[in-house]
């Protein structure tokens, strides 16, 4: 039923983005310079609770997806990277992996809040943030929509790739972000892990490059494969530039 219903509402998507960067445009706008303009708000409490709320969510999440993509009928380890990547997403979309991965597609919507706080805290917003938000968005919906298979890495076939390895780097992240508005202890304890967690992004986005590529060269072969060809080479090219630009934020911060 969701798989149809997204499919049917894109209006959804597209006015949240829509209103996504009219909102960075608007609030760097009344919010002034970092310096100047209006003050700040702080909101530590609650973007403290936001931060945790979403690293429990991803946690809950990767425990139902990881397994499945590790040990499943369709598992890596059980039936290999081929079975993985390309077989039919009736194998993970039901019961609680299949909630998850729905849940993950919807969950991209809320995830837009992280600009917002940024916003009204004047903190900066980089290319990276707010392209990474706005392209995975309407990525994992036409996704969602074309139901293929490369999904787990991204949900479609290949929906639970994609969901099972953001859900394990969001979890870490997200209490990394927790833990910076927790006092300087907790802070000072976190910073420790920062390289660790743009390695983690890194490796990520490579198992995508890995899985999209290996999609379409199954569906080159003629294999059967669950997966929409253009979908696959949109997360190609998302991956990919999401690779070059976590690569150039930790080149320029930790060598």
């Amino acid at each position: 039923y969701w798989t149809r219903w997204t499919a049917n509402h894109w209006e959804i998507p597209i006015a949240a983005a829509t209103l996504y960067l009219l909102m960075i445009a608007t609030l760097k706008l009344t919010m002034g310079p970092r310096n100047g303009g209006r003050k700040a708000l702080k909101l530590t409490r609650v973007v403290l609770a936001w931060n945790f709320f979403l690293s429990a969510f991803s946690i809950a999440g990767m425990c139902y997806t990881v397994p499945l993509l590790l040990f499943g009928e369709s598992g890596v380890l059980t039936a290999g990277w081929y079975a993985s990547v390309c077989n039919s997403a009736a194998s993970y979309g039901h019961g609680y992996p299949g909630l998850f991965v729905c849940l993950f597609i919807y969950s991209k919507l809320a995830e837009l809040l992280d600009t917002f706080f940024l916003l009204v805290r004047k903190s900066p917003v980089i290319f990276l943030h707010w392209y990474h938000h706005l392209t995975v968005l309407l990525f994992c919906w036409h996704a969602y929509s074309a139901r293929i298979g490369t999904g787990l890495w991204a949900r479609i076939g290949t929906g639970l790739w994609f969901a099972a390895m953001n859900y394990s780097v969001h979890g870490i992240m997200y209490a990394y972000f927790g833990l910076t508005q927790a006092g300087d202890g907790p802070k000072n304890f976190a910073k420790r892990f920062s390289m660790l967690i743009t390695t983690l992004q890194l490796t990520q986005m490579v198992f995508g490059i890995a899985v999209t590529v290996s999609s379409v060269v199954y569906l080159s072969r003629g294999l059967p494969c669950y997966v929409s060809l253009f979908n696959s080479l949109l997360g190609l090219g998302m991956y990919a530039s999401y690779f070059v630009l976590f690569l150039q934020l930790f080149l320029s911060h930790y060598v």
